[in-house]
């Protein structure tokens, strides 16, 4: 399944305020074709998250919806014009929490919430679904492999609010919430213009580690815990053997350590190196571009609890920013996914893959915000395929004539039906994007905190580099990203 949906643009004129009661519903969406546009000034700066949208249910676009026809061309046809996959892996969040009120309020076709949804507490009460209304969810709902499975209970979903409760929340409610377009506007401005991926599931039922892995891996070589693996071949071993350019750009704490990556190899670059390689036009075949992730005493923008989702908007949208400007841009694949739910509801009972090598890890996790971008890329398309995150190792084989990793990478689908085969030879511009208000000076290090997330990769990298060292890279990351984002006008800073 595979529709275009008829969804408002933001980036046309300056939206309302976030806190202006006022504001209409989201506007429709312009006819194509879809030249470059100016970026408007949405202002999401409040701190209770209040939503401008009305809850009223209505379908706002005036364009019908239409299926997207499926391509004659091969995988291997549609991606031939590819030559730059780039890969963002956000934290800890499910597709109903950010994109589940495109259905409910704006009747966009996607498989998102109808308003009926509930779960219930620990003694039985129902909790609806609503409008979230912040911006920085302090409490981390659990997302573990026993709690994951709780939640799921058997495909019955029923399991988010009690296992939160179970853990002690005060706010248990909050799994239950959902954001709207003026709360998000960059996402929605993106999958506005390019492929939202509605059945795209977290390769595993648990954690942050075994879901990266299987980014990166294309298995977690039955890991189901935050533990280290290694003896397992990576995509980008797998494409150093081939010859092909790949690389891996850290914000802060890299992820590669934990499959015995050695942090001085000549792949691994900071997060100033992407920019500097996109701006240059020499972004490399493959790569994954990591934001600052939440650990410990270190507040990151990769939306991990309890990190701000301005500043995850924000990052986003500088690196789609970088992209549009670099020389690369019309043969270029941006992904981005999340590595898992992250505890916050979602409605979609996840469905089996293949797996003949693990027990257990054939049943898929829930559902993560995704989206597939570029200048060969569909316009406006909800996408319907189930992925998930070994669908990137998938299309980088497909892409490459590479031999799959394993028989999971096999079996499992890739993105070339984000494609549309009528750009190979007629990429489309970039789109100017909404601008989100963040504060002027990142907060990142609390001396004494402990906000969770990485604690197990910070104390992996710290036994490495030392605690000093990638707290200041996260630090300065921070601050590099704030300097660009406010001087080439991404953000508003206050």
């Amino acid at each position: 399944r595979a529709l275009v949906g008829g969804a408002s643009l933001i980036g046309c004129t300056d939206d309302p305020p976030a806190d202006d009661e006022s504001a209409a519903s989201p506007r429709p969406a312009p006819a194509s074709p879809r030249p470059v546009r100016p970026s408007s000034e949405t202002d999401t700066s409040t701190e209770t998250g209040t939503d401008t949208g009305t809850d009223t249910g209505t379908d706002t676009g005036d364009e019908p919806y239409e299926v997207c026809e499926p391509s004659d061309l091969t995988p291997e046809e549609l991606l031939s014009g590819i030559d730059h996959i780039v890969v963002v892996m956000m934290e800890n969040r499910s597709f109903d929490h950010f994109f589940g009120g495109l259905s409910l309020i704006e009747g966009l076709p996607i498989d998102g919430l109808t308003g009926t949804e509930t779960n219930p507490t620990m003694q039985g009460d129902p909790v609806a679904i609503f409008n979230t209304r912040k911006w920085i969810h302090v409490e981390d709902p659990p997302h573990g492999w026993n709690a994951s499975h709780e939640q799921f209970n058997a495909g019955a979903n029923d399991g988010f609010v009690r296992e939160f409760q179970l853990d002690g929340a005060q706010d248990y409610a909050e799994v239950m919430g959902y954001y709207l377009r003026t709360q998000l506007p960059v996402y929605h401005a993106l999958v506005d213009e390019y492929v939202l991926c509605d059945r795209w599931f977290a390769s595993v039922m648990g954690p942050t580690w075994p879901n990266r892995f299987h980014l990166h891996c294309g298995t977690s070589d039955g890991m189901q815990s935050n533990s280290a693996i290694s003896g397992i071949p990576s995509i980008f071993d797998q494409l150093g053997d081939a010859g092909i350019s790949h690389r891996y750009y850290a914000a802060g704490l890299p992820f590669v350590a934990t499959y015995g990556t050695p942090l001085n190899s000549p792949h691994v670059k900071l997060i100033q190196d992407f920019f500097t390689d996109a701006e240059n036009g020499e972004l490399p075949g493959f790569c994954i571009v990591d934001p600052i992730l939440t650990a410990g005493n270190t507040i990151g923008n990769d939306d991990h609890p309890p990190a701000d989702v301005r500043d995850g908007q924000g990052f986003i949208a500088t690196i789609y920013e970088a992209l549009a400007a670099s020389p690369n841009w019309e043969k270029t694949l941006l992904v981005i996914t999340y590595d898992e739910h992250g505890g916050f509801y979602d409605h979609v009972p996840p469905p089996l893959t293949t797996e003949p090598n693990h027990p257990g890890f054939e049943q898929l996790g829930f559902r993560v915000p995704s989206m597939v971008i570029g200048a060969q890329v569909r316009a406006g398309c909800v996408d319907g395929t189930v992925f998930d995150h070994v669908s990137v190792a998938a299309t980088v084989a497909k892409r490459w004539g590479l031999a799959p990793l394993n028989e999971r990478v096999a079996a499992t689908a890739d993105l070339s039906s984000c494609i549309d085969p009528e750009l190979i030879d007629n990429p489309r511009p970039p789109i100017a994007l909404p601008k989100v208000i963040v504060p002027r000076k990142p907060k990142v290090y609390v001396p004494g905190a402990n906000f969770g997330g990485q604690l197990e990769l910070a104390a992996l990298v710290g036994k490495g580099v030392g605690e000093k060292v990638w707290i200041r890279r996260a630090i300065e990351s921070a601050e590099f990203l704030r300097d660009r984002q406010i001087r080439r006008g991404i953000v508003r800073a206050r």
